[in-house]
């Protein structure tokens, strides 16, 4: 499967010369309908009040450090070796 990569600068100018190259109807429409009529229809759309601040709230984002468990180079070599340390033997209290 082909990597697909973000596109470039220039690539929809491209392709978009591309399509009209190969008759893209948009572009006849575009020669056809006058956008611009649409505008105040549009514009009372976006006019209208919000209802509600729904989705317009900040996030307040907190990172915390967890506790690292680290095991020393010498209890490493010994847990590879089939030796693990003797505290894991014990069993946690349980509540």
């Amino acid at each position: 499967m082909p990597i697909r990569l973000q596109p470039g600068f220039f690539d929809i100018h491209e392709r978009t010369g591309k399509l009209t190259e190969m008759g893209d109807p948009l572009v006849g429409l575009n020669e056809q309908i006058d956008w611009e009529a649409f505008r105040p229809s549009l514009n009372v759309v976006y006019e209208k009040a919000r209802k509600s601040n729904a989705g317009a709230k900040p996030i307040d984002a907190t990172f915390v450090e967890v506790p690292r468990q680290g095991n020393t180079r010498e209890e490493n070599s010994g847990i590879k070796s089939g030796n693990p340390p003797e505290e894991w033997d014990k069993k946690p209290v349980q509540s």
